[in-house]
């Protein structure tokens, strides 16, 4: 039995992200979605974690960056 994690992801800099997501600490959010990366990573089921966004008109233009970053974590895409 296999699993999906979906995980929201506003922006791809800490004012964006912090401004969207109020409260959010960006660099907690960024450790704690890398040791997740691992987990799945280490699980051999990279194309199950996945970040959605929800394009708005302060991140809009950050979609490109946002695909890099999810590479970066180990999640297959964005939705």
């Amino acid at each position: 039995m296999g699993f999906l994690i979906l995980v929201s992801w506003d922006g791809d800099n800490k004012d964006t992200f912090e401004n969207l997501r109020r409260g959010a600490k960006y660099d907690m959010a960024v450790a704690r979605i890398k040791e997740l990366g691992t987990v799945v990573s280490s699980c051999k089921a990279r194309e199950r974690l996945l970040l959605i966004n929800t394009l708005q008109p302060d991140n809009l233009r950050q979609l490109p960056n946002i695909t890099k970053f999810a590479a970066t974590v180990g999640a297959g895409g964005v939705l």
